[in-house]
């Protein structure tokens, strides 16, 4: 009887985490963004966000693989992944742009956190969000890497390494 239990209470469960995995991240979105490119294969949608100085900085439209990884300070994850982060575009930066799309929090706060690191970033300022809706980002920190085209070629949510992102990109070039 107790197995019968668990196994309905386990049934149960995985159909809440399959529903809840299934719901758009806001209503916006729907269908449509899935259309719109938030997957690899697809076209990713072009959008302008302002930087830590206050320019605005358009994402989509260059002619160069750009990189764009969704991350916040208060994450973990995403603290633990910046050093490398950082060291790739480093020595990467001649040749990708890179954007470290910073989520909900004020410049100050992520000006203080770069610089006690000694992070050296191009960071860009969702301030509500909507870029990281649009990119359907349900966990961080997210990273995307898009082609010269615009296509998206590369997905991955959680922390991501210097090692892996140049595998990615090298991977990329053998296609």
């Amino acid at each position: 009887m107790k197995k019968k239990h668990l196994m309905i209470i386990a049934a149960v469960l995985l159909c809440i985490v399959l529903g809840i995995n299934l719901v758009p991240l806001n209503k916006q979105q729907g269908v449509k963004s899935m259309e719109s490119g938030v997957v690899i294969g697809k076209k990713a949608p072009v959008f302008t966000l302002n930087s830590l100085t206050g320019s605005a900085i358009t994402v989509g439209q260059q002619s160069k693989v750009t990189i764009l990884n969704f991350w916040a300070t208060w994450c973990p994850p995403c603290r633990e992944e910046m050093p490398e982060l950082s060291l790739f575009y480093n020595q990467h930066k001649g040749n990708v742009n890179f954007y470290a799309i910073n989520i909900k929090e004020s410049a100050i706060k992520i000006e203080t956190y770069m610089n006690n690191h000694g992070l050296v970033l191009p960071v860009l300022l969702d301030q509500d969000g909507s870029i990281a809706g649009m990119f359907q980002v349900s966990a961080i920190p997210t990273t995307v890497i898009i082609d010269e085209m615009g296509i998206i070629q590369y997905r991955k949510s959680g922390s991501i390494t210097k090692a892996e992102l140049e595998a990615a990109l090298s991977n990329r070039h053998r296609n």
